[in-house]
């Protein structure tokens, strides 16, 4: 099921073709704290949401799609209302500004009369080794049990993350992988909070998750995320090898095929790694958009149900955002040259 690389898998990170004096990045000039989940004040809940939104030639926050957050009461309208007073200074190519994506992971925290909300709980982590042993026993109905237990007790983002990271690890062994990719994921997303035996396992299994699903560009990134490991201490020459090696699985295979079921209005965001895309459908979708550093494209529909675009070097380092107000299965299809890793 998982594609392993030698060497733990290491690379460093993506390069822009684009020399450093004709492009600029947006930048954050100006933020306020928000709270996805606004519990009571005296509440151990915490919680998180991972964006993407579009910063406009003003530098102001349009088109927010929230594609994950914690399992609490959610007012997405509100946050995104919150997300969009940030202010930015718009994204600079060849001179000009232009619309550029931007990808983050909003959390809240609290503290209680000056003492850190973020410890993990003595009890939460002894549900969580009775979790680990029965997966190793293979007692999937302890498994269940406990998970449901764990819940009870999953307030801060840390715990939530390692919920996560618990759940990931039982629908690996079960083989449901639409669950296995979303809970992985989530943890991913929150993996600052995790203990360092968690977080690198982590790291290593979101790896090789993206390499099993082809999914290069987002394999690179999150590999890069390794710099952020301070506790971990890799030699530049692993980093360099294990992109080579990606990069070489990337050129072996000339046309990527992936298959999705869209959910009723829950975005999803695929990093590109060829330029050229395809997509098919069963029904229109309500949206299907290019999101780069420097530009923001719309998928044309070229027929009842298929759109396809070809982007540019401009365009590097693209995710397709693609939304539907209905449920449906999806076919995306990637050819032509591959992107610079």
């Amino acid at each position: 099921m998982v594609t392993t690389l030698p060497a733990i898998a290491l690379l460093v990170g993506c390069t822009t073709v684009l020399a450093a004096n004709e492009s600029t990045p947006a930048k954050l000039i100006k933020a306020w704290p928000i709270k996805p989940f606004d519990g009571t004040d005296r509440s151990r809940t915490e919680s998180w949401a991972n964006l993407s939104f579009v910063i406009d030639t003003q530098g102001d926050v349009t088109d927010v799609e929230v594609l994950s957050h914690s399992e609490v009461r959610f007012d997405e309208d509100d946050f995104k209302r919150l997300i969009k007073m940030w202010q930015f200074e718009p994204a600079i190519l060849n001179g000009e500004p232009i619309d550029a994506s931007w990808l983050y992971t909003v959390q809240s925290k609290k503290m209680f009369d000056g003492v850190d909300n973020g410890t993990i709980k003595r009890g939460f982590l002894s549900t969580g080794e009775q979790i680990q042993a029965a997966l190793a026993d293979k007692n999937f109905d302890l498994v269940r049990t406990l998970l449901n237990k764990l819940d009870e007790h999953t307030k801060n983002n840390a715990e939530q993350a390692l919920n996560h990271w618990f759940k990931a690890q039982y629908y690996y062994f079960v083989e449901d992988w639409h669950q296995y990719g979303h809970h992985l994921q989530s943890a991913y997303a929150l993996s600052k909070e995790l203990p360092t035996e968690y977080r690198i396992k982590l790291h290593q299994n979101t790896l090789h998750w993206f390499m099993y699903t082809r999914e290069y560009l987002s394999a690179n990134t999150a590999i890069n995320s390794f710099y952020g490991l301070g506790d971990v201490n890799m030699d530049k020459a692993i980093f360099l090898k294990a992109k080579k090696q990606l990069a070489k699985e990337l050129n072996a295979n000339p046309e990527l095929h992936y298959s999705y079921t869209l959910e009723p209005n829950k975005p999803k965001l695929l990093g590109l790694s060829r330029y050229s895309v395809q997509i098919k459908t069963q029904e229109p979708l309500t949206k299907a958009q290019l999101r780069c550093r420097y530009g923001v494209l719309d998928v044309p529909k070229v027929s009842e149900n298929r759109y396809a675009i070809t982007q540019t070097e401009a365009n590097v380092r693209c995710g397709l955002l693609i939304k539907s107000e209905t449920e449906q299965s999806i076919e995306i299809e990637q050819t032509g040259q591959a992107i610079r890793l």
